[in-house]
C-alpha cells in the first residue's frame, strides 16, 4: 500500500506505464489503495497530456499506440511473407489427421487454411476471414463457426454468446496469435472481448499453439492470454533476435523458427509429390 500526493503518484504511473508499456487500472487501485474512480482520473490527466493512450481496462505507453488495434486490412499486410512461412510450417508439423482445431481471428493462423493436406479436419473459428478461406476446401474440411457481436475491426465473433458456443468443444490444437508477447507478463491481447473469446477457445483445447511474427515480440498489453507453460510452443520467424529465442528457451519454452530456408525445401518437396502424383495418374 502506497500514500502519495496525487502528483507524486500521476508521474509514478507514468513511469510505471513507459517501463512496462501497460498498466491495469485494477492492479493500480490494489497498489495505491485508491477508488477505481481515483485511478481513473489520474490515467485520464496523463492522457489529456499525451503522455500516456488510456484504453479500456487501463493504459499504454503512447509511442506503443501506434500500431496498437490494426485494421484486418493492415494486419494482413504487415510482415505477409513471415506470416505464410510460419502458417505454412505450422499445418504441415502440428496437425493430424482427424483433428478438431480451433482457429482464432489471427491473420496468420487464417493462412494455415491453404496448406492444410490432412483428411477428415474439422475447423472451428470465431473469425469471418478464417471462416471464409476454410469455405473453399469444404469438403473435405468440416467448418463450424460461432455466432455473438461482429467486431468491425478485426471481423470477428466475440461476446458471450460466442464463448457459450466454443465452451460446448474440445478441440485437439487451439491455434491463436496475440498482438504481443512480453518475456515478463506473458502472450497478451489488446481487446477485453478478444481476450474472453480466446480464453472460451484455450481452456477447450488440449493443446495451444502460438502463431507470432517476431515484430509482435517486446510488446506487452492489459490482458494476458496465457504464461508460456500453459501452451505446447511458439512458431515465429527468423528474424526473432537471438537474445529473446535465449531466454525464451531457459524459461522451458518451446520456440519453433520457420525459416526461409525450410519453407523453400518445403515448396521443392510439395512439387516434386505433386508430379510423382501426376505421372501416376498418367499412368
Amino acid at each position: 500500500m502506497i500514500n502519495l500526493l496525487s502528483e507524486e503518484r500521476r508521474k509514478e504511473i507514468e513511469d510505471l506505464v513507459n517501463l512496462q508499456g501497460s498498466v491495469k487500472i485494477d492492479d493500480l487501485v490494489e497498489k495505491y489503495n485508491l477508488t477505481r474512480m481515483t485511478i481513473w482520473r489520474d490515467l485520464k490527466h496523463l492522457a489529456d497530456k499525451n503522455l500516456i493512450k488510456k484504453i479500456h481496462g487501463g493504459a499504454v505507453r503512447v509511442d506503443k499506440f501506434a500500431d496498437f488495434d490494426l485494421s484486418l486490412k493492415s494486419k494482413k499486410i504487415k510482415n505477409t511473407l513471415q506470416k505464410q512461412i510460419i502458417a505454412r510450417f505450422a499445418a504441415q508439423n502440428y496437425v493430424k489427421n482427424n483433428d478438431l482445431l480451433f482457429f482464432d481471428s489471427g491473420t496468420t493462423v487464417g493462412e494455415m487454411i491453404p496448406h492444410l493436406n490432412q483428411e477428415n479436419l474439422t475447423i472451428i473459428t470465431n473469425g469471418v476471414e478464417t471462416l471464409l478461406n476454410a469455405s473453399k476446401y469444404i469438403p473435405p474440411f468440416t467448418v463450424f463457426s460461432c455466432g455473438g457481436m461482429l467486431k468491425e475491426d478485426s471481423l470477428s465473433f466475440v461476446g458471450k454468446e460466442a464463448s457459450d458456443y466454443l465452451s460446448n468443444y474440445n478441440a485437439s490444437s487451439y491455434f491463436f496469435s496475440v498482438p504481443g508477447v512480453s518475456l515478463t507478463q506473458g502472450i497478451c491481447e489488446t481487446d477485453p472481448l478478444e481476450y474472453a473469446v480466446k480464453q472460451s477457445m484455450f481452456q477447450q483445447a488440449e493443446k495451444r499453439i502460438l502463431l507470432v511474427d517476431s515484430s509482435k515480440f517486446g510488446k506487452s498489453y492489459p490482458f494476458k492470454v496465457a504464461s508460456f507453460e500453459e501452451i505446447e510452443c511458439i512458431i515465429t520467424d527468423e528474424d526473432l533476435p537471438s537474445e529473446i529465442h535465449e531466454r525464451l528457451t531457459n524459461q522451458g519454452v518451446s520456440v519453433e523458427i520457420a525459416t526461409m530456408k525450410w519453407f523453400h525445401e518445403s515448396r521443392k518437396n510439395e512439387i516434386k509429390h505433386v508430379s510423382k502424383k501426376l505421372k501416376k495418374e498418367k499412368l
